[in-house]
């Protein structure tokens, strides 16, 4: 804190910086308030005006609690700490301007808003200070209607009075910092919400990152950052390939992907053989409407065992989905075109691929193996679809949707150790 003797200023040397704030225009230190990226820019702005533009004994910026008039941000010059002690001790609830201030909202002066009574009674900060504050200008800061904060100015008994000049000056600050002091604040909410919104991400397991128009990311929480170094650039190009699509106009609003360990086999395998023979990361993703971004949801899939199903040829296979449909050895060889005894073997390497001895076991086994599969990418997957009814592009797409099957019913085949074809 400066000593207060060395702030005090002649009177000559007040007025010829009274003249100089004539000559000056207010729009640099106006500049200097709304480019403030910090509150505490924005304390230097005010009191770079306090210098040039307001010659003063002492200043103050005073900010309150919410909801009370206890300052929890002080920032003063040309004042002692006992003055300020001494001040929001005894001085504030008997403060006439202060009061008035508080009342309507408006900045006051004691030599202009103080008649001749109520100036004798303002001497009490004569008393408080030691006669350094004789004359005095509160100015209020205002955010969305309430009284958070004053900024006051203050001469002692050998300067000039404050005139009417120096009062609106003081006003257009206090005005203009209110305004920036408001916009400060709304973005440190901002910053502190995406702050608590990213660290909230971060300890979800849920890897997800957000795309721009362009395919550059936006965002990824932990888990997702992990994934995209872990992927590189198969992982990049699928999701700008992904954000193209669906930002489209004829797009559609969600997709599914698969990145698969082996990148070079993307093309030759279906959805479900990815996940069976490779393993690798599915996609889904959503269009978020008018924001020119998409969310992709990101779930790392680990190679999976062979199953019944996956040891069939194709030919095996249509064939003991026939089975299971009812059709006897007759009707599925005129149904796909072959002689009853191609049947017939087929079905001798079937039973014994699925280690089953009736037709009746094949069609459940079958029917029960189908409906797993069917299920692989949602039965396992921790990740719901977000938009259930909405149009969904699928990629690679291989397979169309099959329909649940289910054996009919049919006359129970008695249990034996011979293989019936």
């Amino acid at each position: 804190m400066i000593p207060t003797s060395r702030l005090q200023a002649r009177p000559e040397t007040m007025a010829n910086a009274k003249s100089r704030t004539t000559r000056f225009p207010l729009e640099p230190v106006l500049y200097a308030i709304h480019s403030s990226a910090s509150l505490e820019a924005l304390q230097s702005a005010v009191a770079r005006f306090a210098r040039e533009f307001m010659p003063s004994n002492g200043h103050a910026w005073y900010q309150f609690n919410p909801g009370t008039f206890e300052p929890c941000v002080i920032r003063a010059r040309g004042v002692s700490q006992r003055f300020l002690g001494l001040y929001e001790r005894e001085g504030r609830a008997r403060d006439l301007l202060f009061q008035r201030l508080a009342d309507k909202l408006v900045t006051v002066c004691s030599d202009i808003d103080l008649n001749s009574r109520e100036r004798h009674s303002f001497k009490f900060q004569e008393r408080i200070s030691s006669g350094h504050v004789v004359h005095a200008v509160q100015a209020p800061l205002v955010v969305s209607g309430e009284l958070v904060g004053t900024l006051n100015f203050s001469r002692d008994a050998t300067a000039y009075p404050f005139t009417r000049s120096d009062t609106q000056s003081v006003a257009v600050i206090a005005r203009h910092t209110s305004i920036a002091l408001e916009r400060s604040q709304r973005e440190s909410e901002m910053e502190r919400r995406r702050m608590l919104i990213e660290m909230a991400s971060d300890v979800l397991s849920l890897p997800f990152a957000v795309i721009g128009s362009r395919g550059e990311m936006i965002f990824a929480n932990r888990a997702a950052s992990v994934i995209l170094e872990r992927h590189g650039a198969a992982l990049s190009s699928t999701l700008r390939n992904t954000a193209e699509m669906l930002l489209s106009h004829s797009g559609p609003r969600v997709a599914t992907d698969f990145v698969p360990r082996d990148a070079s086999r993307l093309n030759r395998l279906s959805p479900h053989e990815h996940k069976i023979e490779t393993g690798g990361l599915l996609i889904r993703s959503a269009r978020i409407d008018g924001l020119g971004a998409i969310v992709s949801f990101l779930d790392e899939r680990r190679a999976a065992a062979a199953g019944p199903l996956d040891m069939l040829t194709r030919r095996e296979r249509q064939i003991t989905e026939l089975v299971a449909r009812g059709l006897n050895n007759s009707q599925i060889a005129a149904s796909v075109s072959i002689s009853r005894n191609t049947v017939k073997q087929h079905l001798k390497h079937v039973f014994g691929k699925m280690r089953v001895v009736s037709r009746a076991k094949l069609a459940a086994d079958f029917t029960r193996a189908l409906a797993d599969a069917d299920s692989v990418f949602v039965a396992e997957s921790p990740i719901p679809n977000p938009f259930p009814d909405a149009q969904i592009a699928c990629r690679p797409s291989a397979e169309p949707a099959r329909q649940p099957r289910q054996a009919p019913p049919g006359p129970a085949v008695a249990k034996s150790t011979r293989t019936h074809l």
